[in-house]
């Protein structure tokens, strides 16, 4: 995924900050994350704050950034419409807002895992129980992958042209690996997530053979869990 970096990567966040992420998606209400003064992980609760939301550099906003020069005053505005989030700048700002590295104009609709930016500010939306975070598709045309929402990108597993899951450097190959390191021998496209045996792309069908990957999955999957 291209642009700004999201603030839900787990590589970027502290085991502590990973703690107080999970403990707002088990709240089930929508919330902001990005990184404050300092670059220390905020959470925002949005349902806390009513159904609107002011977005700048001066401190009476509800999401106050003073210490971001490239953001104006009263930057952008976040409001909740029939349950749905939305953000809009209407010409707030000098520098724009951005959803997913695009400039927005007028009012977008925010989903799960969207991306915003105002000024040198990443800000990630979350909303843990969306009822639908799929986009309506447009009459004649099929969904593809790039119309999915990030969070969806990010939990689809890489296959092969027969179906089976792509692991270690076959991710890489196929140009579905984004992270900064290199995968694990047995680790599909998404970060953390293991496969082996008869599912996984290019080893022998055998049960002996899967027996070995499953160890050496167990073993991966500390040694990932040691990183975060």
């Amino acid at each position: 995924m291209s642009g700004p970096s999201s603030p839900l990567k787990a590589h970027s966040a502290s085991p502590a900050e990973l703690r107080e992420r999970i403990e707002a998606e088990r709240r089930g209400r929508p919330f902001l994350v990005y990184r404050g003064d300092g670059q220390a992980q905020r959470i925002l609760d949005l349902d806390g704050h009513g159904t609107r939301i002011s977005v700048g550099r001066g401190l009476t906003n509800e999401l106050s950034l003073p210490s971001d020069t490239e953001v104006s005053r009263l930057h952008a505005e976040l409001e909740c419409i029939a349950g749905e989030w939305t953000v809009s700048d209407d010409g707030l700002s000098r520098n724009g807002t951005f959803v997913n590295s695009a400039r927005i104009s007028g009012r977008t609709r925010l989903r799960d895992g969207d991306v915003l930016r105002v000024g040198q500010t990443v800000i990630a939306y979350r909303r843990p129980e969306a009822e639908d975070s799929m986009p309506t598709q447009v009459a004649g045309n099929r969904m593809v992958l790039a119309d999915l929402p990030p969070t969806q990108r990010q939990v689809l597993i890489a296959l092969d042209q027969r179906g089976y899951v792509l692991t270690g450097s076959d991710v890489r190959d196929a140009g579905r690996w984004e992270a900064d390191r290199d995968p694990y021998l047995l680790e599909t496209s998404v970060p953390g997530v293991f496969a082996c045996g008869d599912v996984r792309a290019g080893p022998v069908k055998r049960v002996a053979a899967a027996v070995g990957e499953g160890s050496m999955a167990i073993a991966f999957v500390h040694q990932f869990l040691r990183e975060v």
